[in-house]
């Protein structure tokens, strides 16, 4: 498509590239953080009824906090994303055995 308009494909990967850098980045520093420090929470939250808020004095988040909130919501639920291939491939402790190929485990 972009043919039509000649641009280089190299362009196009630099392009892609940054896109692919940017996007989650934006994410990150964006949507939840500012929408959790301007309006209290996301728009599933408000849906709900739900607010977020500091248990000291009920106030709203202020941005900093609010990107610290969510860095510490993907971590937390990357992290069993990450460990569950590894914990299905250790071998039983009765058996010996693998978990997902059920041949013996090297000792």
């Amino acid at each position: 498509m972009l043919e039509a308009f000649a641009v280089p494909e190299d362009a196009v990967r630099t392009v892609w590239r940054v896109a692919v850098g940017v996007w989650p980045l934006a994410f990150v520093l964006g949507y939840s953080p500012v929408c959790v420090s301007r309006w209290g929470g996301t728009l599933g939250k408000r849906v709900l009824g739900m607010e977020v808020v500091r248990v000291r004095d009920g106030g709203r988040l202020g941005y900093g906090p609010a990107v610290l909130r969510h860095v510490t919501n993907l971590v937390a639920n990357l992290v069993p994303v990450f460990l569950v291939p590894h914990v299905s491939a250790m071998p039983s402790v009765r058996s010996g055995r693998a978990f997902t190929t059920g041949r013996r485990a090297a000792r």
